[in-house]
């Protein structure tokens, strides 16, 4: 495998990182209200191997943790 495009653009909540199977490189997508569209069409093509997906944490919610 090889790295492919990296997309790590912090304004956004969602982060995707998939495979995409035509090239064989591993890439990431960032996202923020379009996420739930994008993400089904992914889901759907033949292409795509969805590795993984995370979601920005507030603030308040890294306080919690930091403060468990």
């Amino acid at each position: 495998m090889k790295i492919g495009s990296l997309d790590l653009d912090t304004r956004f909540e969602y982060l995707i990182i998939y495979k995409d199977k035509r090239n064989d490189t591993i890439n990431t997508w960032t996202l923020g209200c379009a996420f739930e569209l994008n993400y089904r069409q992914m889901l759907q093509s033949d292409y795509v191997e969805i590795l993984g997906v995370y979601k920005k944490l507030t603030d308040n919610q890294l306080n919690e943790i930091a403060n468990k």
